[in-house]
């Protein structure tokens, strides 16, 4: 049995090791990484829809035009209106004049007033930065205090459903009930633009935990900036953060999956090989589909557990426990 125990550990020890300079995919059998990966699509609760903030595409609108729009959507009485203007050259949004009540995004990666969305090499977003009051989505969510108390640089985003929130075109929103807009928060950027019947252009656009193919290469962008500032704000509203688990508490559990997983596979013996190796089959499969449990139940408890090393550890422990029974069984 110790020596078992210390099979676990070596084996889980000279993993994680490895897994700090390679990643290693495992296709089909990596489990832990493919749930991790889709909990964001249909493995968790869903959010709730926002239907307090207004998303409003400008499209192929002209500067002329979008500032016209703005001045319509002011005279709403919305509780802010916040625009993303990236798209655009920064000629064109210097002719947006600054207005009480209006949030504008700078498109400077080093200006205090950028959006917080933190874009990784691959285009992908995850996490927003809260490093700055300042910050396009924190000054709309007028929820600085809650970040300042939760103490983090970033933060996981917590993002809902595709389609959570009312999208309207801006050239139609002189045509809108003033009462429909009012109290409302309004977020004005690119949203698209329909050039053809099944061709869309796509443009400021990033790969999200909500794309179906996530974690995969090479894939299509799923979500527009102005969707993920959306969400974003609602996550700090509502106070629905996600707590990344400490990397000490990731590392005692895969140990202790280990261990389990040793010490089943040291007593569950026979003379039979075949009949050992299903046996330790079935010890994997139920290990991973404990640990997926786990991953899916901390999500929906607010927190992110990540056990990417799990499927590897568990497949080296299982065989540098079984490897004497195999010598066994053949003298």
């Amino acid at each position: 049995m110790i020596k078992a125990v210390i099979t676990a550990v070596l084996a889980a020890s000279g993993v994680l090791i490895l897994y700090l300079f390679v990643n290693i995919n495992l296709f089909t059998i990596d489990i832990s990484k493919r749930i991790s990966n889709s909990l964001q699509n249909g493995l968790r609760n869903e959010l709730p829809r926002d239907n307090e903030i207004i998303l409003f595409n400008t499209g192929t609108l002209g500067i002329d035009d979008i500032k016209k729009q703005l001045d319509t959507l002011l005279s709403f009485s919305p509780s802010n209106l916040g625009i993303n203007l990236c798209h655009l050259t920064e000629r064109e949004r210097q002719l947006i004049n600054p207005k009480r009540g209006l949030v504008i995004c700078d498109c400077g990666t080093g200006s205090n007033d950028r959006s917080s969305i933190f874009i990784n090499e691959d285009n992908s977003v995850t996490h927003f930065m809260t490093n700055s009051s300042q910050l396009f989505e924190i000054r709309l969510s007028q929820g600085w205090l809650d970040l300042v108390e939760r103490k983090n640089d970033v933060e996981r985003i917590n993002f809902r459903e595709p389609k959570s929130y009312l999208e309207m075109e801006l050239k139609n929103a002189d045509g809108f009930d003033p009462e429909f807009i009012q109290g409302k928060t309004v977020l004005v950027g690119y949203l698209g633009d329909q050039i053809a019947e099944d061709i869309t252009y796509y443009n400021q656009t990033h790969i999200t935990p909500r794309n179906p193919e996530y974690g995969q290469q090479y894939i299509s962008p799923d979500m527009y900036e102005l969707e993920i500032s959306a969400n974003i704000i609602s996550m700090i509203r509502g106070r629905e953060f996600v707590n990344e688990v400490p990397r000490p508490i990731r590392i005692l559990i895969m140990f202790l999956f280990a261990i389990c997983t040793a010490t089943i596979c040291s007593l569950v013996k026979t003379r039979w090989i075949i009949l050992n190796v299903m046996l330790y089959l079935v010890a994997f499969s139920v290990f991973l589909l404990t640990s997926g449990l786990l991953i899916v139940h901390a999500f929906d408890s607010g927190y992110f557990l990540e056990l990417d090393e799990l499927p590897l550890i568990l497949i080296i422990t299982i065989i540098s426990v079984s490897l004497p029974t195999f010598r066994t069984a053949k003298a």
